[in-house]
C-alpha cells in the first residue's frame, strides 16, 4: 500500500470535515462548527498561523487519515496534538502509527519537551495504541457546553515517547 503524508490546505476542507464526520457518527456526535470544531473552518488561520501543522494522509490518493500539532497555548515547550482521525476501513492498518510517529517527529524536530491531547474517553481501543507510544491518561474531564462528552487528557514527555514495533 502507497501511504503519503501531504500539508492540508483550506482547499482540502470538505474532505477533512467528511471524513471527521464519518468518525463523529461512530459516536453519535455531529461537528459543532460553532464550538469544539471551530478551528476546522479555516486550518490555515488556525494550525499554520499559530506555528503549527495540520496533515492528511492519503492512500492511492484516498483521504484516510489527518492529524495536527501546534503549539499548546500558555504552556511554554507544550505542544498539543489534535485531530488524529483514520476512516474506519484503515484502522488496524499502520495509518495510525504513520500519523502519531509524525507527530511525534514534528514535536522533536521543534524542541518541545511535552505532548498532551485529549480523547473521548469511550475511545478504549486508542488510548491502548496512545499507550503503547508511551503516552499516560492523566485525568478525565467532565463533559461541558463546549464540549458535550466527557475526555481524558493525555501527555507525553517528547525524550521517552517512542514508536511501537
Amino acid at each position: 500500500m502507497n501511504f503519503e503524508i501531504r500539508k492540508a490546505s483550506n482547499e482540502d476542507l470538505e474532505d477533512i470535515h467528511l471524513l471527521i464526520s464519518e468518525c463523529y457518527s461512530e459516536v453519535n456526535a455531529q461537528i459543532d462548527f460553532d464550538g469544539y470544531d471551530d478551528d476546522l473552518i479555516d486550518i490555515e488561520k488556525n494550525y499554520f498561523a499559530k506555528g503549527g501543522e495540520f496533515i492528511l494522509l492519503e492512500a492511492n490518493g484516498l483521504l484516510i487519515g489527518t492529524q495536527s500539532a501546534l503549539p499548546f497555548p500558555q504552556k511554554n515547550k507544550v505542544a498539543l496534538f489534535k485531530r488524529l482521525y483514520v476512516h474506519k476501513k484503515w484502522r488496524g492498518t499502520k495509518a495510525a502509527k504513520i500519523l502519531m510517529e509524525w507527530a511525534i517527529n514534528w514535536a522533536l524536530n521543534n524542541k518541545f519537551e511535552k505532548i498532551e491531547f485529549f480523547s473521548d474517553s469511550q475511545s478504549i481501543r486508542a488510548h491502548k495504541f496512545f499507550n503503547k507510544f508511551g503516552f499516560l491518561k492523566k485525568e478525565l474531564i467532565p463533559a461541558s457546553l463546549k464540549i458535550p462528552y466527557e475526555q481524558y487528557r493525555f501527555y507525553g514527555e517528547v525524550s521517552s515517547l517512542s514508536p511501537f514495533k
